[in-house]
């Protein structure tokens, strides 16, 4: 792929748009580059289901996904499999909806969910932090998982999870995990942000110390509606 948009032929190696024709759609050669989807992008049906998508570049370089607008398009980004945000990686999206069918979405990368942004995967589960350090940040946005791990390997540490400001909210239909076997990660809810969990771990191995959850501001609100571990 080539910086430019998602739509254009010539920006991909098989000199074809994105489409559900293709087993997969990779975002991975060298050189930084933003692919971008928009409203134009969103009122072509056709591209904007694919199967499975992973994006990752080599050091020194970042690959991007930008993905905004496309509510005015009409048509969410429909990934009818899997989603992997892999290493040196970055999602930007805003005024659009992805949906992720599973079997899992992962994020050793950068994501950021801003003003009426959504991300629904409420059929799979999610993992920040998977093989490597990660962060997310909702910004307005709305992410909607059946669960997730924060810092699912011990080399995944230090990730960040921020859910900031009225109309961030992150609904997790299971369970939330916040350091499986890693050290380190976070999770903060701040001025008016909203998390929703059925049942949070906290440190499941031993390995997986000092991780924290903090609420501030005025309206955040965290709700777990059943069970809660710590360590």
């Amino acid at each position: 792929s080539a910086s430019g948009l998602w739509q254009n032929p010539t920006n991909w190696s098989a000199g074809l748009a994105p489409s559900n024709n293709f087993g997969a759609i990779w975002i991975t050669n060298s050189q930084t580059k933003s692919v971008t989807i928009d409203s134009n992008t969103a009122a072509i049906p056709g591209v904007m289901t694919i199967s499975n998508l992973t994006i990752f570049a080599s050091a020194g370089s970042v690959n991007t996904l930008l993905v905004s607008n496309a509510s005015d398009g009409g048509c969410p980004l429909r990934i009818l499999n899997t989603f992997t945000l892999g290493t040196n990686a970055a999602l930007s999206v805003s005024n659009a909806t992805i949906s992720v069918g599973g079997p899992s979405f992962s994020v050793d990368g950068t994501a950021r969910l801003e003003a009426s942004a959504l991300l629904l995967a409420t059929n799979t589960g999610g993992y920040l932090g998977s093989n490597n350090t990660a962060s997310l940040a909702l910004a307005g946005g709305v992410l909607a998982d059946s669960y997730c791990y924060i810092g699912y390997n011990a080399r995944a540490s230090n990730c960040t999870a921020l859910i900031t400001g009225a109309g961030s909210v992150w609904s997790n239909r299971n369970h939330l995990t916040l350091g499986s076997s890693s050290a380190g990660n976070t999770l903060t809810i701040a001025q008016g942000g909203a998390v929703r969990t059925d049942m949070i771990n906290v440190g499941v191995l031993a390995s997986a110390s000092n991780n924290t959850i903090t609420v501030t501001g005025s309206g955040s609100v965290w709700t777990n509606n059943n069970y809660l571990f710590f360590g």
